[in-house]
């Protein structure tokens, strides 16, 4: 189990890294993938490309973007030690356990995640913007 705590912080600081390394050079556009159909509009790109990126605000939003990204691998954790409940479900919590080879087929979880973002807007309140373009 703590490699795969330890493999979730260094993705985290990895994404953190790349975040902020591709609002510095102008490409988050292309490095997007989130949501589906992700990407910046025009003037999203300008107000990026905008900001002067100096070291202590590139150390700054490094921190900013890992604490971001560490809120949905925690509340993951918690719904899957059955401490915190989906909104739409009870959940009792699951097991992680280790496959075995020829254990059958499984549903996965990272493919299944960005094909449920749509079943999710469904439910999502209108705040008056949105994370996908369109």
């Amino acid at each position: 189990m703590d490699s795969l705590l330890i493999h979730l912080h260094r993705v985290i600081e990895d994404v953190a890294v790349g975040v902020v390394d591709a609002i510095d050079a102008g490409t988050s556009n292309e490095s997007m993938s989130y949501p589906p159909n992700c990407g910046l509009t025009a003037d999203e790109v300008a107000a990026l490309a905008a900001v002067d990126i100096t070291g202590h605000l590139k150390s700054a939003l490094r921190k900013v973007v890992a604490d971001a990204a560490s809120y949905p691998v925690y509340d993951l954790l918690c719904v899957i030690d059955g401490v915190a409940d989906p909104a739409s479900d009870d959940w009792p919590g699951i097991a992680l356990v280790q496959r075995e080879d020829g254990d059958g087929d499984f549903d996965f979880l990272h493919t299944e995640f960005y094909e449920s973002y749509w079943n999710w807007l469904d439910d999502r309140p209108d705040r008056g913007w949105k994370l996908h373009v369109g």
